[in-house]
């Protein structure tokens, strides 16, 4: 999956990037943690996909300022309870 992700480009693996942290934010709140609100539908692979599109903008030059590897690792303990 990640493969085909990343031949759209830094531009389209921003914004998946974004939409995948919005979904973290609504499955901890509004969402009541259940995993159909998550890209993914399950938590260890939108966190395990959040952490690949993150190092491939990064090894691209393009690392997002509005989310760090350290956020993503919050994210993983909130949701899935690991690092």
């Amino acid at each position: 999956m990640f493969e085909n992700i990343i031949k759209s480009g830094p531009d389209f693996v921003a914004r998946l990037l974004a939409r995948m942290q919005a979904d973290c934010k609504y499955y901890l709140g509004y969402g009541m943690r259940n995993p159909k609100w998550l890209w993914s539908l399950e938590e260890t692979p939108h966190i395990s996909l959040m952490r690949q599109l993150f190092q491939y903008l990064k090894n691209t030059g393009e690392t997002p300022e509005w989310i760090s590897e350290d956020e993503i690792n919050g994210y993983a303990i909130a949701i899935c309870a690991t690092v």
